[in-house]
């Protein structure tokens, strides 16, 4: 697995590097925003990554699915399901599409942040355990897009079956060049577990949204 992290990983940094560039304006942005981040009495505060920290990013995310391989279940217009590559898993595609998540509200709160509020709906009969929600703007690259290591998360522990939930994620959205980045889309993921963290329950959602509001 560390020969498949360190590729992975230098994958990541060559997308990042080939095709997101930062005025000196949007690099201090950036350094001044990761600097002032505090960590707030009620509102889980997002953390904003760069491009230098995309390694432990990754090292991080293979470590909360157990270091084990996910492969794809299922792919629809705008959803991708994945799940264990071995296949051995505790649940079915139908109960992956019992969980809903989209985008209700859109907020400017300064130059630079917005505040997209998510409503999640676990529409199966299964208890999410330890979900962490992800969002990022893509990377724009020739034919298409491709993963920003920017991004954003927001640990939800436990959503029990059937229950909605909604809650904020911030995003620097500002510190962006609409040439560079889908500053009009976002990419949305949910990875967790059902029921119990075994490596057979867990699952990861990916899903891409238009922004109805976005300012370039």
């Amino acid at each position: 697995m560390e020969g498949f992290d360190r590729d992975i990983s230098a994958k990541l940094k060559r997308v990042a590097t080939d095709n997101v560039r930062f005025s000196q304006e949007e690099k201090m942005a950036i350094r001044q925003k990761t600097k002032d981040v505090k960590p707030a009495a009620r509102r889980v505060q997002p953390m904003y990554w760069t491009v230098f920290a995309s390694a432990a990013v990754l090292f991080l995310f293979l470590g909360f699915i157990y270091a084990t391989d996910s492969g794809l279940l299922e792919a629809g217009s705008d959803t991708d399901y994945m799940a264990p590559a071995n296949g051995e898993m505790a649940y079915t595609v139908q109960d992956l599409e019992g969980i809903e998540f989209e985008i209700v509200e859109e907020q400017q709160v300064d130059e630079v942040n917005r505040v997209y509020t998510i409503e999640l709906v676990n529409g199966t009969e299964h208890d999410i355990i330890d979900g962490v929600f992800r969002m990022s703007h893509p990377i724009k690259i020739e034919n298409g897009n491709s993963g920003n290591p920017f991004e954003v998360d927001n640990r939800l522990y436990n959503i029990e079956a059937g229950k909605t939930i909604r809650f904020d994620m911030e995003l620097p959205s500002g510190i962006f060049d609409s040439e560079q980045v889908e500053l009009d889309s976002a990419s949305l993921d949910l990875t967790g577990y059902l029921n119990k963290m075994e490596g057979k329950n867990i699952f990861q959602i990916t899903r891409s949204s238009r922004l109805a509001e976005s300012e370039e």
